[in-house]
């Protein structure tokens, strides 16, 4: 295991009652899932369950400004230094990544970040009692542990308190074992290269410089459900220019078409041109109102209570959901709620193509809003040989393109659109 300081205490002063400080106890996720796989799964009579515990070998989505909002739940490292200037407040955050280790962001050897949406899930400092009060509740009526449910819980609420952009699931299978990942898409992440001069025609054919096609038949086919039907209706009515945690591709889904719904020309023009400025407003004043948080919090190690804690897990959220639809939009990450489109391609026979290789089309038949955000993998093939002739015939999933992370960047641990330098309480 790596030196991660997996088991330590921290004391949180009371500003209320200066003898009552509050001493919290902390332990990664890894070295948890150790304890359960070793002393739970491999004990007594129980049938060895595998489980997997490898810092490196699970991560999760994370952003430069993701941080605890309850020390009461658990802790990871963050880092502030680049938006100082912009808020005018100072908030050190030296001695909590020294007691936490920065091992949480992967890192290169001249210990800048290797990702900046890549962190390491088993490196999370979790409080002991937290994980106490979460056996408690996953007890069943004949004083049992629900294994399942205990992980389920713990990882619900360390989602929760982590500003709610992960998607933490628990998951069993015979080869595999118990396993805890994030199912949010992770740049930078199992990103496969490929040529992108070599494409499969899906329409047409350009004869005039040289590129046919030896596609037979193309089929494509979104699989949506009756509530995902609801999210797209409501986001073809907006006005598509609003910067919010709702801007995704469902937003975009229907770009480029006119809704006659829609309000006036006019109208639509003042609306989207006064948002921006208000929303930036608002996400300015809930940044200080942060940093303010986390310099009592972690700077000087106040316990704050209930209240503090609730409402900084709300404000957290609305920053994270504003900053990455930001870089939604500029294409540094996929968008949320990620429609798949299962392509049939069937065309003349050809050996060599393997299952989960990613093929790249043109984009003629694709929605507006997946050209050049979109690359389709192999689930299916299948080989015909019938009246002299070979067929070859693959089925493909569409998964979010190999994302930029340099474009339209600022640079590191900023804001996709920076704070000014002004901010009036």
């Amino acid at each position: 295991m790596q030196d991660l300081g997996e088991a330590l205490a921290i004391k949180f002063n009371n500003a209320s009652n200066s003898d009552n400080a509050a001493e919290y106890n902390y332990i990664t996720l890894g070295a948890l899932l150790s304890i359960v796989k070793e002393k739970v799964l491999n004990s007594n009579n129980n049938i060895p369950v595998p489980i997997s515990d490898g810092y490196k070998d699970n991560y999760m989505f994370t952003h430069w400004f993701q941080h605890s909002t309850d020390p009461r739940i658990c802790l990871i490292p963050f880092d502030t230094e680049n938006n100082l200037n912009a808020s005018g407040l100072d908030v050190d955050t030296s001695i909590l990544n020294e007691i936490l280790s920065t091992t949480f962001r992967e890192v290169n050897e001249d210990e800048t970040p290797s990702s900046p949406f890549k962190g390491y899930l088993m490196a999370i400092h979790i409080n002991i009692e937290f994980i106490s009060k979460t056996l408690e509740a996953a007890k069943g009526d004949r004083g049992g542990i629900n294994l399942y449910t205990f992980l389920e819980k713990l990882m619900f609420g360390i989602q929760d308190t982590l500003g709610s952009i992960n998607r933490f699931t628990v998951t069993y299978d015979e080869v595999n074992g118990i396993n805890i990942k994030d199912d949010t898409i992770i740049p930078g992440v199992n990103d496969q290269d490929i040529d992108d001069d070599v494409k499969l025609r899906l329409y047409g054919t350009k004869l005039d410089i040289g590129e046919g096609s030896f596609l037979r038949n193309v089929s494509a086919q979104s699989k949506i459900t009756g509530k995902m039907a609801t999210q797209i209706a409501i986001g073809s009515t907006a006005s598509g220019n609003s910067i919010n945690n709702s801007t995704s591709l469902l937003a975009r889904w229907n770009e480029g078409l006119v809704d006659r719904l829609q309000s006036s020309e006019k109208n639509t023009k003042n609306t989207t041109e006064a948002e921006p400025n208000t929303l930036l407003e608002e996400v300015n004043k809930q940044y200080v109102t942060q940093l303010k948080f986390l310099k009592d919090s972690y700077e000087n190690f106040e316990y704050l209570g209930n209240p503090s804690y609730t409402s900084a897990q709300t404000t957290l959220k609305n920053l994270l959901d504003y900053d990455l639809a930001v870089k939604t939009i500029n294409g540094n990450i996929a968008g949320k709620g990620f429609i798949p489109i299962d392509v049939s391609l069937e065309m003349d026979g050809m050996s060599g193509i393997l299952l989960y290789q990613k093929v790249k089309t043109t984009e003629e038949i694709l929605p507006a809003s997946y050209v050049n955000k979109v690359d389709f993998v192999v689930m299916a093939l299948d080989h015909t040989i019938a009246g002299n002739e070979w067929t070859t015939t693959i089925n493909t999933l569409s998964v979010p393109k190999k994302t930029d992370l340099t474009r339209n960047v600022k640079g590191d641990n900023e804001f996709s659109l920076l704070n000014p330098p002004e901010i009036r309480e």
